[in-house]
């Protein structure tokens, strides 16, 4: 109250004459009450159901499906996204999903996911290589005053790593067992309709970027319970936030947290004609309080990625025959769905005879949220027009 005395009063003797001060006073007190319950009015914040704290970088993605922005550090929506992108889909890995339909919901929760792994137990010590599969999906988007292109990928993939003293190394980058993606391009802003649909086969997409066999150095006082946050900070950003969240560990990572306004360019681009600004790329890892303390791969649950691209240069700008950048986004998850001790002998198998995988009838699991129902809908209007 103190403060905004102060700043009416140095506004006051700054504009006006003493003689219509007493007026001015009124007239300016109530324009800033005004100018107060608009800059207060009710904006929305996601946080996690249980323990009330923010949610930041929530995947947000609008009313066509396609990924727009995260989710603040506090967990509020930024307010820059347009109400035409109504209603929103907020994914945060580990929650099941939230729909917003409108800009200025206050305060509202995300429930914790049931989904949780089966239990694994080691009976031999010779059985020192951990196996996993995972259903991964991932949501792209490319833009530009073009077009727009989407295309949503499902993958079945495999791991093979090794734990305590094995000496067999494993293989620690996913391995596609089996993939299908479904893609539209609509070549005209002015026209609503897809101009074309495809499905394909096989193939690969930048799964490969989650590193699960990493160390995740858990700080002591999320792994002793003091605490249910920690935040370790970049050079501008919060580099490292720690989080409990029922029966989950959840762990962020920024990346870019040590760049200025989130922007990373590779300079040697510039030598070939073309320029790349890297604007996020964030990963979430979501561990089960499981048989082994701490985070480690063998409580592995699930994981995100947020990575966003802006493409321009006079050679790119050429080879897309456009004169916009180009947005490029990717979001993705992954959910561990199967994961056994396995010897050495059995791994090198597994690794010459791959198992077979049919993902396009793959059933998920229970509790592994579905994806936004514009995806659904793609899904199925890609499917119709093959069967066409």
């Amino acid at each position: 109250m103190r403060a905004y005395r102060e700043t009416k009063n140095k506004l006051m003797k700054s504009i006006f004459p003493n003689k219509i001060q007493l007026i001015a006073s009124k007239l300016l007190t109530l324009v800033l009450i005004l100018s107060a319950c608009f800059n207060l009015q009710a904006v929305t914040k996601i946080t996690d159901a249980e323990t009330g704290q923010p949610l930041p970088k929530a995947s947000i993605f609008d009313k066509n499906g396609v990924f727009i922005t995260v989710s603040e550090d506090d967990g509020s929506i930024p307010s820059n996204i347009s109400s035409a992108s109504y209603p929103l889909s907020v994914r945060y890995v580990g929650y099941i999903p939230l729909t917003l339909n409108s800009p200025d919901l206050g305060i509202v929760t995300m429930e914790e996911s049931t989904y949780t792994l089966p239990e694994i137990v080691i009976d031999d010590v010779s059985r020192n290589i951990l196996y996993l599969q995972a259903y991964v999906r991932e949501y792209f988007t490319g833009d530009n005053a073009k077009d727009t292109l989407a295309i949503y990928t499902e993958q079945i993939v495999d791991y093979a790593i090794p734990v305590g003293k094995a000496k067999y190394k494993g293989w620690k980058k996913p391995r596609v067992l089996s993939q299908i993606e479904y893609k539209y391009k609509k070549l005209d802003r002015k026209d609503s309709s897809i101009d074309t649909l495809m499905m394909n086969e096989g193939g690969k997409m930048r799964s490969t970027n989650f590193n699960i066999a990493q160390k995740f150095q858990m700080p002591e006082c999320i792994l002793s319970g003091d605490s249910t946050e920690y935040v370790k900070y970049g050079k501008y950003y919060p580099e490292e936030r720690w989080s409990v969240a029922g029966n989950y560990y959840i762990f962020e990572n920024d990346e870019l947290a040590d760049k200025k306004e989130h922007n990373f360019q590779p300079g040697f681009l510039k030598l070939l004609g073309m320029s790349m600004a890297q604007t996020m790329c964030d990963y979430k890892y979501i561990f089960e309080k499981g048989q082994k303390p701490g985070a480690n791969v063998e409580n592995l649950v699930a994981a995100s990625e947020n990575f966003d691209l802006i493409m321009k240069g006079k050679a790119f700008k050429k080879a897309t025959e456009q004169n916009d950048d180009t947005v490029l986004s990717f979001f993705t998850e992954m959910f561990v769905i199967y994961r056994a001790y396995i010897s050495a002998d059995e791994a090198k198998e597994l690794k010459k005879d791959a198992p077979v995988v049919d993902i396009k009838n793959f059933k998920v699991p229970e509790g592994i949220p579905a994806p936004p129902d514009e995806v659904v809908s793609l899904k199925a209007a890609v499917l119709e027009s093959i069967e066409k």
